[in-house]
């Protein structure tokens, strides 16, 4: 099968080979700084603004770093802030910035240098490790990773299908 990206799959690979990283075992604090991104702690709500992201020390480093990839997105690539935005406006940046998480935290191009477990319990527990993140964001990723699979087998069988007559 030749899996096929999103243009997001792409854009994540692309960041990390930009930034020279191609494992999963870098820090926050690390992509942080390749990135030019000042990371804080602070004991309050997380947030981002102009190139800093600042985190909660209190949370997790599972939490920590699905916040970060988070607060990244927004750094990146939103503008102003989020108050006097119409709601529905607000919910698609929240959606895309979850989006984007998933697949910063889980880049596919390093999902698929591995040897996933055959139980699907066991992969979720294997890429929560591999690569820090909570069992409830792993479980998500691999269901996102799954349906992209099954898209691709889906071309795949639409594309070697005869065209039927008519």
């Amino acid at each position: 099968m030749n899996y096929i990206t999103t243009p997001l799959e792409d854009h994540v690979a692309n960041m990390y080979y930009k930034i020279g990283i191609s494992e999963p075992d870098s820090s926050i604090e690390e992509i942080a700084r390749r990135l030019g991104i000042v990371l804080l702690y602070r004991k309050k709500p997380s947030f981002s603004m102009e190139g800093v992201i600042t985190l909660n020390p209190f949370t997790s480093k599972e939490v920590r770093k699905i916040t970060f990839a988070h607060e990244l997105y927004h750094t990146l690539y939103h503008v102003g802030t989020q108050i006097d935005m119409p709601h529905l406006f607000r919910q698609l940046q929240e959606w895309q910035a979850t989006n984007f998480a998933y697949h910063f935290c889980v880049p596919t191009f390093m999902l698929q240098k591995l040897k996933l477990p055959a139980y699907r319990s066991e992969a979720i527990t294997f890429i929560a490790e591999t690569f820090c993140v909570t069992n409830q964001f792993a479980k998500e990723r691999l269901t996102i990773y799954e349906k992209q699979i099954i898209g691709t087998l889906f071309h795949e069988r639409l594309s070697s299908s005869k065209e039927l007559p008519g």
